[in-house]
């Protein structure tokens, strides 16, 4: 609210220098009035993006809570725009599910689409850069040279963001015998839990892994409901390990 009264008092002041000055100088387009109408322009964008940084930093959050606690907390909020807000992006993100006895846990859309549009803004790069070196071949040959590297570099950046397009439309699943992380394809990467299996942090990578004798289950932090998936690997018996204490 604060944010909004600020906008439009300052709004108002440029409107109304940029009324005084038309008025004084009599200009159909004079440069304050443009510059009146690029600040509120400019304030209003700022104030835009400012607004939805929040509510993504907020549904970062939230997702690694069960579905009912992000509920919960959703409707414990003040501000109705808010609340609708999160609440709109959340439906966007997805949720988890479950069958009655597997429960399933995806990557959040917004991952899968930020991954998609580094990919072609990096593809398209790459076959602009490619067609200059290419087609234009009077230009310098170090300037062709330098067309050609940023068009390979930006091919490599491209597969990257396909790979994590791919690691993003992952899966967990999740039941009383087994972990598994499905993968677009099909394959699967299980854990049973009768194995003996044992769960591993690794902070540095945001993820803990779920590990047997012979096989390996990685759980990212990123994951909606990871909470509710530790919660389960635990109850299901992997063993947590138990940080040693330090020496006296």
């Amino acid at each position: 609210m604060g944010e909004l009264r600020s906008f439009s008092v300052t709004a108002a002041l440029i409107l109304l220098a940029g009324l005084a000055a038309h008025r004084a100088f009599g200009v159909a387009a004079d440069p304050f009035t443009g510059l009146a109408i690029f600040t509120v322009a400019h304030r209003t964008w700022l104030a835009y993006r400012r607004r939805q940084a929040g509510v993504r930093r907020a549904v970062a959050e939230l997702r690694a809570y069960a579905v009912e606690d992000r509920l919960r907390i959703v409707d414990s909020l003040d501000s109705d725009e808010l609340r609708k807000a999160i609440a709109a992006e959340m439906l966007r993100d997805g949720a988890e599910t479950s069958d009655g006895v597997t429960e399933t846990f995806p990557f959040p859309e917004v991952l899968r689409r930020r991954a998609n549009r580094r990919y072609w803004r990096d593809w398209l790069g790459a076959g602009v850069a490619i067609l200059v070196a290419a087609l234009y071949p009077s230009i310098n040959p170090i300037w062709r040279a330098l067309w050609l590297a940023v068009g390979l570099i930006l091919l490599v950046r491209a597969r990257r963001f396909d790979r994590w397009h791919t690691a993003v439309s992952s899966f967990v699943e999740i039941n009383p015998y087994r972990i598994s992380l499905v993968w677009p394809t099909g394959a699967r990467e299980t854990v049973s839990f009768a194995d003996g299996a044992w769960c591993e942090d690794s902070p540095d990578q945001r993820m803990f892994f779920v590990r047997s004798r012979d096989a390996a289950v990685a759980v990212s932090y990123s994951l909606i409901g990871f909470n509710r998936i530790a919660e389960l690997v635990e109850k299901y018996g992997a063993r947590i390990p138990i940080p040693d204490a330090p020496a006296s």
